[in-house]
This record gives structure tokens, sequence and C-alpha cells, in this order.
């Protein structure tokens, strides 16, 4: 009987590191998550699934909103500023609940001084222990939207400037096919804009003589106007 009572805490003395050990090991992996979490570069906020109530937010966005923790936790998606509409931010929560995934390339968010933030919003639901939570990741894509506003913007001049061009001009994109076609490139080839516009050079009939011929009703018209 002394020799089975014994063995048993022999056993028990084997069990104990390893029981540390795992403990060790769950808290270094609790403090790796806790140290990504904290110096993310995108907002994180953290959600009870069920309930909709915000259990977490990461530093990256209080400072990209300008609102306080407090101001955070506790609260339901739509009772926090920054989430301006209502009705939507209720939708999207129960949009991720029923496919446990969404996703907005382009949604506005208001920061606590007022100005509008366009932000990338990717969430998903997943599980903790026993528990289901969501995962937001918000990032901040204002400067990718300004830079693409200033692209469009110097393309829209560009093609302006094309336009008012007194040759005829025509650009072929990366895919071979026609991205921009300049009115007098239409009037030369006999060919209307959108029948040109998209089409590669070998869809397109180049009626040549027609560009000779206009051409040169245009160079006699001018002659005519100098006498």
């Amino acid at each position: 009987m002394k020799h089975a009572t014994a063995n048993i805490t022999a056993a028990d003395s084997k069990t104990v590191p390893v029981r540390k050990k795992r403990g060790k090991s769950l808290i270094n992996s609790e403090l790796r998550y806790r140290r990504l979490f904290e110096t993310a570069q995108d907002g994180i906020l953290i959600l009870n699934a069920e309930t909709g109530l915000i259990s977490d937010v990461n530093p990256y966005l209080i400072d990209m909103l300008g609102y306080s923790r407090e101001e955070f936790v506790a609260k339901k998606l739509w009772e926090v500023g920054a989430f301006k509409d209502i009705e939507a931010s209720r939708n999207y929560f129960l949009a991720l609940q029923k496919n446990e995934f969404i996703r907005y390339e382009n949604l506005p968010l208001r920061t606590k001084s007022g100005r509008l933030v366009q932000v990338e919003f990717v969430s998903n639901v997943y599980m903790v222990a026993d528990e289901k939570v969501i995962q937001c990741n918000i990032r901040d894509i204002s400067d990718r939207k300004s830079a693409e506003a200033a692209l469009l913007a110097k393309e829209e001049d560009h093609g302006l400037m094309i336009n008012n061009l007194p040759v005829g001009v025509i650009i072929f994109g990366a895919d071979a096919r026609v991205v921009l076609c300049s009115p007098e490139a239409s009037l030369l080839l006999g060919i209307p804009q959108v029948q040109i516009l998209g089409k590669s050079a070998q869809d397109l009939d180049w009626n040549f003589d027609s560009v000779k011929s206009s051409m040169k009703a245009r160079d006699v018209e001018k002659e005519n106007s100098r006498t």
C-alpha cells in the first residue's frame, strides 16, 4: 500500500512542472498578442459578438479618432460618435453576426474634432475559449484617397489638354486598347469616339485615305482663309 502511494506521489510531482510550463506558455502567448494589439499601425476594436458591446480598443484607433478609451469600452458600435450613421452601423453589426465577415473599402468615420476620415473596415468573428468575439480592423486610407483624387484630376486635365489640341491623338493602355481618343482624331478617321474607345488597333478599320483627305481639305481651308 505504501508502494502504491509512493507511485501516485511521483506521478503528481511530474505533472506539476508540465502544468507550470503550459501556464507560462499561455501567459507568453497572451503577452505577444497584447504587444501586437498595442503596437499595431491599424485601429483595432474587439466586440462581444452576441451583445455588440466593445470590450477593447487599441491606442492607434484612439489616436486616429480622438476619442478616449472610456468613450469606446462598454458601448455598442453605433453609440460611439465616430460611427455617425447609427442605422448603417447597426446593419454592419447584423451583417457581421450573420456572415461572420464584412469588408468596406471606403467607410467615412468622424473624429471627435469633426474631421472625416476615410477608412477600410474589415471585421471577422472568431472564438476565444467558449466566447464569440468580433475583431474590427480599421485602416486610415485618407492619404491614398487623396492621392487617387489628385491623380484623377491630373488625368482629367491631361485629357482636357489633349482634347483641345489641333491634331488627332489616340492613347492606348497597357492592354493595347484605346483609353483616350481626341475629337480631332475621331474627325480625321471618320469614326465616332464611342466606336474607338476600348478597341484594340486590330479591331479598328483604320481608313488612312480618309485621314489624308481630311487633312488635305483642312490645309486647303486654311490656305483659303489666309487669302
